[in-house]
């Protein structure tokens, strides 16, 4: 029987245009329009402008854009600032519980310019890195797991390895497809990515407040080697050639505390996984965006003014729990999308969207002073009820006015997830987003024929012709 990275790679060689399902192909439009939205917007961040400072430092061949500088540098190089960008704001689709598309999708976009592929390519590419990942993510320890028997009942466990290197595999499959590596290639290109793509740190980095630009996993780093694993490959550069396969697969060495091969390799190419995906409609952890829903809701309906509030009080995924969630040290625009104290108080505020990880909103006295009225603890029964489905991440809050009253909203299932039917963001929503975090750097005509050309990629003939539009020059 075949193992699992030649299963991979049959698939990526193997896989057409043609035999992507329309849905599919627009998923890929939609998270590749929603992804580029993000890195725009993350041009303002700290991390963004870091990245792309460090990006153009480096220089290099005009071979790929960073996105919304106007500056080509080598493709490698556009890749890390392009990756760092995307999760800048914490705004980008979660796949498989997992942050995929920045960690994917900056490796796809530099090849692709670099060897003026056709969106057709790039479309196919994306399926296939996307699907990867996930598949991946699936089958290794997530960020989360439920412990189902205990004298509590089911309980949540966070392991003490977490992170995002594995999507390494789907940004080096989709840039084979695109390069048109052959089997050896493509074997060696994965050994490769698997052998330097970063530590797995997520525990270590939200057990240490203040939270660190770094994040969970750098996405720049891995989609540079991405970049590097494939053009390592074509010159003849070896790897593992089996480096998911075995007691001591990548799996080991990166360390999962399991190895779901089935979750990878079942129904590959007939049953995609990754089309199941969240939008974010706000720009923080996913883990607070259930208690946001509710909590606009009952500022909407009751007309609320921060001062009217005396207290909030909320029931969230248990993850708030953790230490970068309950700090209210606002040191740079990450600790922002992670507090919880402060990501309400801005709520309350009414900030519009683009201004959350302002340095101005992040110094504001009101806001700061509103942090110190939000409390919460984890929602009792998450555990239980996410056992029993898979897609509920069940959330409460009450707000308690001036005057005593109080009101009281609770959700099951978060605004942007794809299941159950009724919550999913819309092509609309997610084109105001997206032109919410591009308006500041775009011109309008770019703005409108960027999102035109997305959701008609299979017709683009040079990827280069879209990157152009991603440009203030």
């Amino acid at each position: 029987m075949k193992g699992v990275t030649q299963q991979l790679v049959d698939f990526t060689r193997k896989l057409q245009f043609e035999d992507l399902p329309q849905k599919v192909l627009h998923e890929t439009k939609r998270l590749l329009l929603d992804s580029v939205g993000c890195a725009l917007g993350g041009l303002t961040t700290e991390k963004g402008k870091l990245s792309a400072a460090l990006a153009r430092r480096w220089g290099g061949p005009n071979e790929a854009t960073i996105i919304g500088m106007g500056d080509k540098v080598v493709c490698s190089h556009a890749a890390f600032a392009n990756g760092e960008l995307m999760n800048a704001l914490d705004y980008d689709a979660i796949i498989a519980a997992s942050h995929i598309p920045p960690f994917v999708l900056p490796t796809l976009l530099a090849v692709a310019e670099k060897e003026t592929a056709t969106g057709r390519d790039l479309l196919s590419a994306m399926a296939i890195s996307y699907e990867i990942a996930a598949r991946i993510a699936k089958a290794t320890t997530g960020l989360m797991e439920v412990i189902p028997e205990g004298p509590d009942g089911p309980t949540m466990r966070f392991p003490f390895v977490h992170g995002y290197s594995g999507a390494v595999f789907g940004a080096v499959a989709g840039a084979g497809k695109i390069l048109n590596l052959n089997e050896e290639g493509l074997l060696h290109a994965l050994g490769i990515g698997g052998t330097i793509t970063p530590l797995k740190n997520m525990p270590k980095w939200y057990n240490s407040p203040p939270a660190a630009l770094s994040k969970y996993t750098m996405a720049g780093w891995v989609s540079q080697a991405g970049v590097t694993s494939v053009y390592l490959a074509q010159l003849g550069y070896t790897g593992i050639r089996d480096v998911l396969d075995g007691e001591d697969g990548f799996w080991k060495f990166s360390g999962s505390q399991k190895w779901e091969p089935e979750k990878v390799t079942a129904d590959l190419g007939k049953e995609w996984y990754f089309v199941d995906i969240d939008y974010k409609p706000y720009p923080c952890c996913r883990a607070m965006h259930g208690g946001l829903d509710c909590f606009y809701q009952i500022l909407q309906e009751d007309s609320l003014q921060p001062e009217d509030i005396k207290e909030l009080n909320l029931l969230l995924h248990p993850l708030a729990e953790l230490p970068i969630w309950r700090s209210q040290k606002i040191t740079n625009h990450v600790a922002a999308q992670f507090s919880v104290a402060y990501v309400f108080a801005v709520a309350a505020h009414r900030v519009s969207l683009d201004m959350w990880q302002d340095p101005q909103t992040m110094h504001d006295p009101k806001i700061l002073g509103f942090m110190r009225k939000v409390n919460w603890v984890p929602y009792p029964s998450f555990a239980r009820e996410l056992l029993q489905d898979s897609h509920c991440r069940p959330v409460a809050v009450e707000v308690v006015t001036k005057d005593g009253k109080k009101i009281k909203k609770e959700t099951r299932y978060l605004k942007g997830t794809s299941i159950p039917q009724g919550f999913a963001l819309t092509d609309e929503e997610l084109v105001k987003k997206f032109i919410e975090n591009t308006q500041k750097y775009l011109p309008k005509e770019n703005v409108m024929a960027a999102i035109e050309r997305i959701f008609e990629l299979e017709n683009v003939k040079r990827m280069n012709d879209i990157m152009a539009y991603l440009s203030m020059f």
